[in-house]
């Protein structure tokens, strides 16, 4: 049986009403963290350009964004937009 039968399976028995909701998540899961990979995590490095402007590096990546107002968790970048990572909200 395939992850794709095992997930259609549990989506059946939830649609008939077999199981709860509750008993849904803890069937898929450990099919959840098969197919899925591990999201890395990081955080936003703030830096100073040569013209005074603030821009933040991504600690996983090292691509740099800036923002045109607030910082990057005023703006609700929870995640990387390059690369995904999952982002430290700021201390």
């Amino acid at each position: 049986m395939t992850y794709y039968d095992l997930m259609m399976s549990a989506n059946r028995k939830l649609d008939n009403g077999d199981i709860t909701l509750g008993e849904y998540e803890e069937m898929i899961e450990p099919l959840k963290r098969e197919i899925e990979p591990e999201r890395k995590k990081g955080k936003w490095i703030e830096k100073e350009g040569y013209d005074g402007d603030v821009y933040y590096d991504c600690s996983v990546c090292g691509n740099s964004w800036t923002t045109i107002d607030g910082t990057p968790w005023d703006n609700g970048m929870n995640y990387c937009p390059n690369c995904g990572a999952e982002m430290e909200v700021e201390g």
